[in-house]
């Protein structure tokens, strides 16, 4: 029966609420064929309360097969992107190993301005990619989150010059990872799960990283003794 079934239609939702977060605005175009639920286009307007909160828009499509939970999890697909306003991140194990591993405390309940995630689901995996950031700080992260909750991300923190300070005792090359405009960026790797994570530095990226800020060091003091030696008067004892 399901396999003949066809419907097709759009649901509107003025305002609902779904344990911390609110719902407003959405709009749900929906396509049923052959025991597929398709869902394009899939826009909404959210506002989240409690550990996480922001405010933001997500639009994208989503499609799965129905049946039973087990087999609407192994045919989710869909993308999205979600655009964030300002919010702020309390609670989070994730971030409490990030502000644990750098020492900057800051990090452990973070406030942000704006933010932007792109999302991709497909074979039990969701593939993020996207950043939150203030004028203190910009979190970048890219990777994997299965269904149990495993997490394989490579982040990117790039802290301002008046945060850099904190971290001199737990970094010894730390103007070596500073940008042009003193800024320092710190990658990470993040393992283990949402609930007990590992965060750890990605040494190959730090290992790069060191290697160029040595490079532009090592530059730069040739340019000055360059410059110091054409400002020496020659010396008059030598024709």
């Amino acid at each position: 029966m399901m396999e003949r079934l066809k419907a097709e239609g759009e649901i509107k939702v003025d305002r609902a609420k779904y344990q911390d977060y609110s719902i407003k605005d959405a709009r749900i175009h929906y396509q049923f064929a052959k025991g597929v639920m398709k869902v394009n286009p899939l826009g909404l307007k959210f506002s989240a309360e409690g550990s996480f909160t922001a405010e933001g828009v997500f639009n994208g499509t989503v499609q799965f097969a129905a049946g039973e939970t087990s087999g609407i999890q192994k045919t989710l697909k869909g993308i999205g992107v979600a655009k964030l306003g300002k919010g702020a991140i309390r609670e989070s194990e994730i971030f409490d190993a990030i502000a644990n591993l750098t020492g900057v405390p800051s990090l452990k309940n973070p406030s942000f301005d704006d933010g932007l995630f792109n999302l991709s689901i497909k074979d039990e995996n969701a593939l993020m990619d996207g950043w939150i950031s203030s004028p203190l700080f910009k979190v970048s992260s890219r990777g994997m989150v299965d269904f149990e909750k495993r997490l394989d991300m490579r982040t990117e923190v790039k802290l301002s010059p008046s945060l850099t300070g904190i971290m001199k005792g737990r970094l010894a090359a730390l103007k070596f990872l500073a940008d042009e405009e003193g800024w320092m960026i710190i990658p990470l790797k993040i393992k283990g799960t949402t609930d007990k994570p590992s965060v750890n530095y990605d040494k190959e990226a730090l290992g790069e990283q060191l290697g160029r800020g040595l490079t532009k060091e090592i530059e730069r003091r040739l340019l000055e003794r360059k410059h110091k030696e054409s400002e020496r008067p020659p010396d008059e004892t030598n024709p």
